[in-house]
């Protein structure tokens, strides 16, 4: 069902999370995000019993975020019109990468939410956790994903060998 909706452009996170890049395949059927990730979910449910949320965004970062969103049984969109405001009301400790370490290292600027994070001033953020990881947090905040879309080959067969 993934492959089909994406053409091919699938990438495997767990055994039940995936992104997918269905762009062409919006532009091939002329259908919205949001009708295609309904479709999707009707065939997910239709093969497997099994309900699952589509969270649908410009890039892996927002995608994942409104995937939690979409929760339980939904889909949630984030287009560029709203990114901004949809990733300054985000919880910091929501960010993926974000563990407990460094949400405790934060806290001390009371910035629970991106929007808040973002008007304290960056040393100070480099000084708590690093400046890889403000960097990163950082581009986080404003919605910026610098993940690389790795594609998976397809797998062409499958064997086993008996002794």
């Amino acid at each position: 069902v993934l492959f089909e909706a994406s053409d091919r452009r699938c990438v495997g996170v767990s055994v039940d999370e995936a992104y997918l890049d269905a762009t062409k395949t919006c532009r091939e059927r002329n259908i919205g995000a949001v009708a295609l990730a309904e479709e999707i979910r009707e065939k997910v449910y239709a093969a497997t019993k099994c309900t699952c949320s589509i969270g649908i965004g410009p890039n892996m970062l927002l995608a994942r975020l409104a995937t939690r969103r979409a929760k339980p049984n939904g889909v949630f969109y984030v287009d560029e019109a709203s990114r901004e405001e949809f990733i300054a009301g985000t919880l910091v400790r929501d960010l993926p990468g974000i563990g407990s370490s460094v949400a405790d290292k934060l806290k001390s600027f009371n910035a629970l939410t991106c929007r808040k994070l973002l008007k304290v001033p960056v040393e100070s953020i480099r000084r708590v956790i690093g400046q890889k990881m403000a960097q990163k947090l950082l581009d986080s905040a404003r919605g910026i994903d610098k993940s690389l879309w790795i594609e998976r080959p397809i797998r062409k067969r499958v064997s086993r060998s008996a002794a």
